[in-house]
């Protein structure tokens, strides 16, 4: 099967959508398909990704002029940084991207620091910032245009039996619409997560409300990452009508071996219950109670693996030095190894029940016990998850939390840390691999292309 697979966020993009393309992109080419891949040209390298198969064909166009410009910025800066770093490094070929400086295996990053702008970044940046009031939804709106013309190219010269769009941003799902349009080339769109959501600008929601729409109504097949998506979808829109319907492709977690890496072996500590987050902080997160806990039971240590530092963060991390670890940003397969030997990896929950981050999956393939907690509602599917699968606890507020922390705390002096009715075993998320979500991917796609018959149930069992 060909598939043509437009997608802004890829490799080396670090972002979740890049993310769960790479993987659902690799499996899809290891299964045996012919893969191209229309993606923006990256502003730097980042190591760390889960390796691309070679037999992937990735076709790579500008992102648009003010996104080169800060290309062009980028690149710069970090031939300046390198160059004072090392004395005197020979240029950048043109067009080339700064490569992340390697490390010894298994050293942590230290917290990455934001450099100061001369006055050339100011400008282009404040270029950015008028275009996104003008572009939608954002300066990323300026790659659709160059996209269309190479989508048109790439129609005509591979033919594909398919295309699949990445939404975020929705840019893709405009081109996929077009596309579908003017060729009837079977067209599955990868939604995710609502194109309105509660975070879009107020003077993009009639817009992002109609490029909902469309997709509804011309789509072959959508894709959404949780059940929650797909029943507010069909809430405001009614049942799609493309013959493959609305299915549930959650995100999903490595099985495979080259997802280890080696970390020091003094990475944490025994003496202590370490816990770990990897992600964001956002204001639909609340942490609080998480926190006000590891404060009151010494012995207990919370490292952070984040690349945006709030304020209020900040201050709990300078008062407490003994029970918060800052990592910064990580390399992604790093992530996953720290998730791996982490005494209890913390989930703290979305207001929203029906998002589910995808770092719930990577802890569901990490093997180890889940702590989920924050602002805790009915339906929420993360909770569900964790409960179901039987990989940890949900707790809600401070009192629950330290009740729980001085537990485990107790039970890893003893020398047994899990309890005995978690299951932390790869049989009970088998289903959420990568390698089993781009099989249900490919069977729908093949259906789509009158290959095999069409799927009436994307989904897995999941959440409450």
């Amino acid at each position: 099967m060909r598939i043509l697979l437009v997608a802004y966020d890829f490799p080396p993009s670090p972002s979740p959508q890049s993310l769960r393309w790479a993987y659902l992109a690799r499996e899809l080419v290891r299964a045996g398909h012919e893969l191209h891949v229309l993606t923006t040209e990256p502003a730097w390298a980042k190591d760390g990704l889960p390796p691309l198969p070679p037999q992937m064909h990735i076709h790579r166009i500008t992102g648009g002029p003010i996104a080169s410009a800060m290309a062009r910025l980028v690149r710069r800066q970090a031939a300046a940084r390198r160059r004072t770093a090392r004395g005197s490094d020979p240029p950048l070929p043109a067009g080339a991207s700064a490569p992340t400086p390697p490390g010894p295996p298994g050293e942590i990053p230290a917290p990455m620091v934001a450099q100061p702008l001369n006055w050339k970044g100011r400008l282009v940046k404040r270029l950015e910032s008028h275009a996104a009031n003008l572009l939608y939804p954002d300066l990323r709106g300026e790659w659709l245009y160059p996209a269309r013309r190479e989508a048109e190219r790439l129609v005509a010269t591979i033919q594909p039996d398919v295309v699949v769009t990445s939404h975020e941003p929705p840019m893709a799902l405009e081109l996929g619409a077009r596309l579908r349009r003017r060729h009837s080339i079977p067209w599955l769109a990868d939604l995710g997560d609502p194109v309105l959501a509660d975070y879009t600008p107020e003077r993009w929601r009639r817009r992002a409300l109609r490029v909902e729409r469309r997709v509804m109504r011309r789509a072959d097949a959508i894709t959404v990452t949780a059940p929650g998506t797909r029943d507010l979808l069909v809430a405001r829109h009614g049942a799609p009508t493309g013959r493959g319907g609305i299915g549930v492709l959650s995100q999903g977690f490595d099985d495979t071996a080259d997802a280890q890496r080696a970390l020091p072996p003094d990475f944490f500590d025994d003496r202590r219950l370490e816990l770990l987050y990897t992600g964001s902080f956002y204001s639909f997160r609340r942490s609080d109670a998480l926190f006000d806990a590891i404060e009151a039971v010494p012995g207990v240590r919370l490292t952070l693996a984040t690349s945006a530092v709030p304020d209020w963060l900040r201050d709990r991390l300078d008062a407490h030095p003994d029970r918060f670890r800052l990592l910064g940003f990580m390399p992604h397969v790093q992530v996953l190894a720290v998730q791996r030997r982490a005494d209890v990896l913390v989930n703290i929950a979305n207001d929203n029940p029906c998002q589910v981050p995808g770092k719930v999956y990577e802890y569901l393939g990490a093997r180890r016990p889940i702590l989920h907690t924050g602002n805790i509602v009915p339906d929420d599917v993360s909770a569900g998850l964790v409960l179901e699968r039987r990989r940890g606890w949900v707790r809600a507020g401070r009192a629950e939390v330290e009740a729980l922390l001085r537990s485990l705390l107790s039970r890893k002096g003893g020398g047994v840390l899990e309890t005995p009715e978690l299951d932390l075993g790869e049989a009970s998320v088998a289903e959420f691999s990568w390698r089993h979500q781009a099989g249900r991917l490919a069977a729908t796609l093949a259906a789509l292309a009158g290959i095999r018959p069409v799927v009436a149930d994307m989904a897995p069992r999941q959440g409450y």
